[in-house]
């Protein structure tokens, strides 16, 4: 188990940046991890912390709808890593879209998320690598 635990911490700190990648006070990204296609942030809202997996869909995505160009799937991992979320346009709303997505969520949270990802995510995110560097 030991061993495990060693591995882990190691490719913490291989994959993982920060802590206070973007901060204002306690809030803002703590942590980030990925590329366009897949990134994850650990963000410190007012209230509480996020722990959110976004991914960018191949741009000729069609589900039951069209979710290509300009869309996101946004997931928080919750208790026990379970996945909660959903597909949100950059065009419309984000508060409403986050409503939509993460019910869960009370109206506060969503609230927090949204300031999150306009203040800090949104523009961190625009700037990551498409693909890996090597």
């Amino acid at each position: 188990m030991q061993l495990e635990e060693d591995f882990q911490r190691l490719l913490r700190k291989e994959y993982l940046n920060g802590p206070e990648v973007n901060m204002v006070g306690q809030v803002g990204i703590n942590f980030y991890s990925g590329m366009k296609s897949m990134a994850f942030y650990e963000l410190w809202g007012e209230k509480e912390i996020f722990r959110l997996l976004i991914v960018q869909p191949t741009a000729n995505l069609f589900t039951s709808r069209f979710l290509g160009k300009n869309h996101l799937l946004f997931l928080l991992i919750v208790e026990d890593d379970q996945l909660i979320g959903g597909f949100v346009s950059l065009q419309e709303n984000m508060y409403d879209q986050l409503s939509g997505v993460m019910q869960h969520l009370n109206e506060r949270s969503v609230k927090d998320l949204e300031d999150l990802w306009t203040q800090f995510v949104k523009d961190h995110y625009k700037q990551l690598p498409s693909e890996k560097l090597v």
